[in-house]
């Protein structure tokens, strides 16, 4: 990686760490909500769209470790 990459790396880093809590947070349902027209839907509802929420955050979270494999980060985890 190339010192004029810093920034870069860091901003994807900030995204990357904040993507991953985002994650978390909605692949174990708390704090993950689901609203139409400003009404909250039900745990079944949420349930129901779960798993594309937590796909959708992975493949947000693939975006950027390639980005920053191609900057030469390897990434450990």
């Amino acid at each position: 990686m190339k010192l004029s990459q810093a920034y870069d790396f860091e901003r994807h880093l900030k995204q990357r760490d904040e993507l991953k809590r985002a994650r978390s947070i909605a692949e174990h349902g708390e704090g993950l909500g689901v609203t139409i027209r400003g009404s909250y839907q039900d745990a079944e509802m949420i349930a129901a769209v779960k798993a594309a929420v937590v796909a959708e955050f992975d493949r947000r979270i693939a975006v950027i470790d390639a980005e920053l494999t191609a900057m030469g980060v390897e990434i450990d985890e």
